[in-house]
């Protein structure tokens, strides 16, 4: 991505890059748990599980992108990525 073009600052490149990563270990890994890492004989499946763990408050990719492109009632444009925590919620006029 060319992030010249956003207003996106680096935290919110931060916080997008987690969420994709997150999803790819999801579609990798899926239903890796802690349990399981902690059996398992392959060493990418257990460093992948601290991972997960590191990553475990990060907003989903599919969270994000509701944010991104959630229908707004305001004269402003929203934008495309805000600060986790910091989410403007929906007011209906």
């Amino acid at each position: 991505m060319d992030w010249s073009l956003s207003s996106a600052d680096g935290v919110a490149r931060d916080r997008l890059y987690r969420a994709r990563d997150l999803a790819v270990i999801n579609r990798a890994f899926p239903g890796l748990n802690e349990q399981q890492a902690m059996e398992t004989d392959n060493r990418l499946e257990y460093e992948i599980s601290w991972v997960l763990q590191k990553f475990q408050q990060a907003t989903p990719l599919d969270g994000i992108i509701r944010e991104c492109t959630f229908y707004r009632r305001s004269p402003q444009a929203s934008p495309p990525l805000e600060r986790e925590g910091h989410e403007k919620e929906y007011e209906p006029e």
